[in-house]
């Protein structure tokens, strides 16, 4: 088991104009919609769009159990660049550990994404998602997992339908 921080980069390019990714990453009723791997849902979302604001939310698996995360707005530069903390949390928003929820003692207490948006020719948005602070071993499972992938399938899928 490895808990050396290292990062993981993921990218999509989504067939939608830069403004909507951002808002979807940024506003809870769209957030609400698409996050999360398939068959997940997310209840509860609140988000405070501002440096030092904070967005908390609620991620329900498919057997009923909800899973709190949240964090705080470290950069905002709309609609190109969010950075953002990312922890779990109790349903009051407070730090847990994530062993607290059934988590393995490699999961980091905390991390942080680096959420850029860049315009694509034919009005388009390249993400780029820069998960910090993650283990190596963890890096690796969740490359290897659907989670982002279903993620962002869902989001091309929300987009899609507007």
């Amino acid at each position: 088991m490895s808990k050396t921080a290292t990062e993981l980069v993921l990218t999509r390019v989504f067939d939608a104009p830069r403004d909507l990714v951002f808002k979807c990453w940024t506003e809870p009723g769209h957030f609400k919609k698409w996050f999360g791997p398939v068959g997940f849902t997310i209840p509860e979302c609140t988000i405070d769009l501002r440096v030092g604001g904070k967005m908390h939310s609620a991620m329900r698996s498919p057997d009923g159990m909800d899973i709190w995360f949240g964090g705080v707005y470290k950069e905002i530069d709309p609609p190109k660049h969010l950075v953002v903390t990312d922890y779990f949390s109790n349903e009051e928003g407070e730090v847990i550990d994530p062993t607290e929820i059934g988590f393995s003692d490699d999961w980091p207490k905390e991390s942080s994404f680096d959420i850029t948006f860049d315009e694509v020719e034919g009005n388009r948005t390249k993400l780029t998602v820069r998960h910090i602070g993650v283990t190596e071993t963890l890096a690796k499972s969740v490359k290897e997992d659907q989670g982002w992938s279903e993620s962002f399938d869902k989001l091309d899928q929300y987009i899609a339908g507007m």
